[in-house]
């Protein structure tokens, strides 16, 4: 018995494979009413698995692909030839349509974007015994939603971003949730996300004024190490490489004013691409204020050489006209250099 309905022919006529039903329904069973349970309401486990994060700084946007599990037990069904392997315990697409399941929506988030749930068409029996198991219900989801309050914020050195996902019930029956579980890889790794963030807790917590609401929260770190890289030290050498031409011979002034012009041309091509990753404020952000510091800096470097140029004379050789008096009244001139 423990061969048959394994998705393998151990028969020669094939026959262990025929009339392989996992669940029956009975005569009085209706999908839309929850299962019985005593005492209290229907325990309904749920256990969220984030799959990939996406940060749009720019358009303040953070969009999510999880796999939600839903996983209740029904004592109405009638269980058969449940395996040990859960894989093997698969309903068929018609099943599917005659079990009652949760219907899981997402919250109304404020600066939600987009939802697109998709449901699975594979429910495993998750079973203990013969005659008795679970059902586990599969969906994958992605929302996308802004939160402008946290990702505008340009610190980098404190939490920025904090997400919250609400999951609730659309059914509101005789049921509720138990436990809540959170996978995701970054937990004890933190995982960088585009090398601007790190993910640095994952939890989760019941809304005291919705029941049938599980909340779950992400919170982001902005690295401070990718922007001291490629914008702060960059901008440093640039202001370092303008004062130096300080110190170039005054007869040099164009080789001194095309290396300060090429300083702040570069310098201003740097904040251009680092301004364009940022989110647009209507306030100046720290980075704006050093990148500004940064070019009048090397503007004050070039306003420095130009008036020093122009106020400095040259000690050129002066010519010298000696007049010399002959007889006859004749003067003969001759232009020595001195």
């Amino acid at each position: 018995m423990a061969q048959r309905c394994n998705f393998q022919t151990d028969c020669h006529d094939e026959t262990d494979e025929e009339n392989c039903r996992t669940v029956v329904f009975p005569p009085s069973y209706k999908k839309n009413i929850p299962p019985p349970h005593s005492p209290g309401p229907l325990p309904v486990q749920i256990q969220i698995s984030v799959l990939a994060l996406d940060i749009n700084t720019v358009d303040m946007q953070l969009t999510l692909d999880m796999l939600v599990r839903l996983q209740w037990a029904d004592p109405r069904l009638l269980y058969h030839n449940l395996k040990v392997d859960n894989v093997l315990n698969t309903l068929t697409l018609q099943d599917l349509l005659r079990l009652w399941s949760p219907q899981v929506t997402t919250g109304q988030l404020a600066h939600l974007l987009s939802s697109q749930v998709t449901t699975g068409q594979l429910v495993h029996l998750w079973s203990s015994q013969v005659t008795t198991g679970q059902l586990a219900h599969l969906m994958s989801s992605q929302v996308a939603f802004s939160n402008a309050k946290g990702i505008a914020n340009s610190e980098v050195d404190k939490d920025t971003a904090a997400s919250i996902l609400r999951l609730g019930l659309a059914t509101r029956g005789d049921f509720s949730y138990t436990e809540e579980v959170d996978i995701y890889e970054g937990k004890e790794n933190p995982v960088q996300l585009r090398r601007k963030y790190s993910v640095r807790y994952v939890c989760n917590f019941d809304l005291s004024m919705y029941p049938f609401d599980k909340q779950v929260t992400i919170g982001f770190r902005r690295r401070y190490g990718y922007y001291v890289l490629t914008t702060y030290i960059p901008s440093i050498f640039f202001v370092c490489i303008a004062y130096l031409t300080t110190y170039f011979k005054l007869s040099n002034f164009q080789v001194r004013a095309i290396v300060s012009l090429t300083s702040m041309l570069v310098l201003t091509t740097l904040f251009s691409q680092t301004s364009s990753q940022l989110p647009r404020t209507s306030y100046f952000k720290m980075i704006d204020i050093w990148m500004f510091g940064a070019i009048g800096c090397i503007f004050s470097i070039i306003v420095t050489q130009t008036v020093v140029d122009f106020i400095h004379e040259p000690n050129e050789p002066q010519k010298v006209v000696p007049i010399k008096v002959q007889e006859g009244g004749m003067r003969v001139t001759k232009e020595v250099g001195e």
